[in-house]
């Protein structure tokens, strides 16, 4: 099948990057859940809601991802050779892919804005703010998510997996729209698929017309040659 072993690659490579972008902000949220744990204990209130929920969107829209490429795969590993590729189902793959590249991607720019630009923010009820950004500042607390290393890891990983997910898609695209135009090719061990059936059902029609055309010919020289034979006599 064209592309067969690039595509199972590729499903495999997109669906591990994908559990991994998920493991990870998993990671970033236990973390941050302990971190509102450790101030609360001093009376003070940490929000982290943001990336909290950028991590969140980009754990789903990972999700979607990997189970697209899970039923890709199954597809691709199971699917029968010989069903004619349409239209119709070219243009469903490309959507899937596509309605998940658009979300990876509407879920990973808030997430990466939010870790390069943005930071927890420490309350206290009844202190002045100023006061408590001094004493956040003096205990070297570090707020700012590009310090923060489970959520440094999911976004970086989230993109890997978005340019993975785009290359998945490529190669569906590429493999699909080939065996419309051309249908299924030879494989290297010399089996067939469906265009071989194609070739020897034409060839078995030609030699079955020529054969047709010559007896009919046959036919008609009989006739002819008992024809004069009659009018001889």
């Amino acid at each position: 099948m064209y592309l067969h072993w690039p595509r199972t690659v590729f499903f495999l490579v997109t669906q591990s990057l994908c559990i991994a972008t998920i493991g990870l902000a998993a990671w970033a949220l236990a973390d941050g859940v302990h971190k509102e744990h450790e101030a609360s204990k001093s009376g003070l209130k940490l929000d982290i809601s943001d990336i909290v929920g950028a991590g969140g969107a980009v754990t789903a829209a990972a999700g979607l991802s990997s189970l697209l490429c899970l039923g890709m795969l199954g597809y691709t590993l199971f699917h029968p050779r010989r069903k004619e590729e349409t239209l119709f189902s070219v243009r469903v793959k490309e959507a899937l892919f596509g309605v998940v590249l658009i979300v990876l991607f509407a879920t990973l720019v808030p997430a990466t804005v939010f870790a390069a630009t943005r930071g927890g923010k420490v309350t206290a009820p009844g202190v002045p703010q100023a006061v408590v950004d001094g004493l956040v500042k003096a205990s070297g607390m570090k707020l700012a998510y590009n310090t923060q290393r489970p959520v440094l890891s999911y976004v970086i990983v989230g993109w890997i997996a978005f340019l993975s997910t785009l290359i998945s898609l490529v190669l569906v695209s590429l493999s699909a729209r080939h065996v419309l135009k051309h249908g299924y090719s030879y494989d290297r061990k010399g089996s067939t698929t469906d265009e071989e059936p194609r070739r020897s059902s034409t060839v078995v029609e030609k030699e079955g017309t020529t054969i047709g055309s010559r007896l009919h010919e046959r036919e008609e020289s009989g006739s002819e040659s008992a024809g004069r034979v009659e009018a001889t006599v």
